[in-house]
């Protein structure tokens, strides 16, 4: 089961029901499953420990395209393991509230589809329930710790706690701030205190949009040979590799794929992050993630309001989208194009 302690919470106040599935380096929550052998796509993925998001939500049931589910996954404890990096995946009436030492956040999907995703370093427990009940200090839940060797089990609510020990109360607890009194909840990531970013009030108010309507979209696969662009700076990059946008950009220090681009702008009033966002083609899709900026992203897709992507969170975009980052800088996501000959992958045997 998933490094940590697993425990059972009891909440009157629950009114749903949530499947939990415990891998090793997963946590799965869908809402009502009446037949667990809907779940057998799990069997293979529970005792790896390097399964990816991708995998998990291809083995959730999708007799709803619009059923409720959380995933907390691709976990990466601290070398002192008081600590874990996670990425968080939720839809529906799911509310996956993220503990850390500074304080927490509940993530919800906010009306976008096909869901959100978000990372956040530094997580010191995560509650995984329905978004009507209260968030609570981890030390007032009323609890039952988890046999090590459970992987599915009913609940109305789960707490998982990265340290081995009882998880403590937070000493910063406190309401979450709405985006109108705050533009960081607690706890959320925050761009690093070295860096020279300047603050800018910017767009607050993050209303819901829906990304164009691609099923399953991180998990398809574009034609041989076909990439997306993006123009910024008067620039016309190929996604043929991760792109990291920014004032100073920078590699990240655990790299997904082979080779990545560095993409630097101009930004006079250093309202631009030093590394800013990050732009990839998944499969037939493109997915961007501001990478905890301190001055978010303005997210507008074509015929929709404008939105702000918080720290760490992604979405999947289409064509037409512009991703404002500050100080004039636009990112425009571009159409599908044939790749040069020495980017075109040799079909697999």
């Amino acid at each position: 089961m998933i490094s940590g302690r697993l425990f059972e919470v009891r909440d009157s106040s629950a009114r749903s029901q949530w499947t939990f599935v415990a891998g090793k380096s997963f946590i799965v929550a869908i809402l009502a499953v009446e037949d667990v052998s809907a779940l057998s796509s799990f069997d293979s993925l529970v005792s790896r420990a390097d399964t990816r998001v991708e995998e998990l939500v291809a083995a959730v049931p999708q007799s709803d395209s619009e059923g409720s589910f959380a995933i907390v996954a691709e976990i990466t404890g601290t070398s002192d393991g008081e600590a874990a990096a996670v990425t968080v995946v939720v839809r529906g009436d799911t509310a996956v509230d993220v503990y850390s030492v500074g304080g927490w956040r509940r993530v919800t999907d906010r009306g976008i589809r096909p869901w959100l995703l978000a990372d956040f370093p530094g997580t010191t427990a995560i509650v995984i329930g329905s978004t009507e009940a209260p968030t609570q200090d981890v030390d007032r839940l009323d609890r039952t710790e988890l046999a090590a060797a459970t992987r599915v089990f009913s609940a109305s609510k789960l707490l998982w706690s990265v340290r081995g020990d009882e998880p403590e109360a937070s000493s910063a607890f406190e309401p979450q701030a709405s985006d109108a009194e705050s533009r960081f909840a607690p706890g959320e990531p925050r761009t690093p205190a070295t860096d020279d970013t300047v603050l800018i009030p910017r767009l607050k108010a993050a209303g819901a949009w829906t990304p164009p309507p691609i099923p399953n979209a991180p998990l398809e696969r574009a034609p041989t040979g076909e990439v997306y662009r993006f123009r910024v700076g008067g620039q016309e990059i190929l996604l043929t590799e991760t792109a990291f946008v920014g004032r100073n950009p920078q590699q990240p220090r655990i790299r997904t794929s082979d080779t990545v681009r560095l993409v630097t702008v101009a930004s006079a009033t250093r309202e631009v992050s030093s590394t800013h966002l990050k732009i990839e083609q998944v499969g037939s899709t493109v997915v961007v993630t501001d990478l905890a900026s301190a001055n978010g992203t303005i997210v507008t897709a074509p015929g929709a309001a404008p939105v702000r992507l918080r720290g760490g969170e992604s979405l999947v975009v289409g064509p037409g989208t512009r991703l404002d980052i500050g100080d004039g800088n636009i990112v425009e996501i571009l159409t599908i194009v044939s790749a040069p000959a020495s980017h075109t992958a040799e079909p697999s045997a």
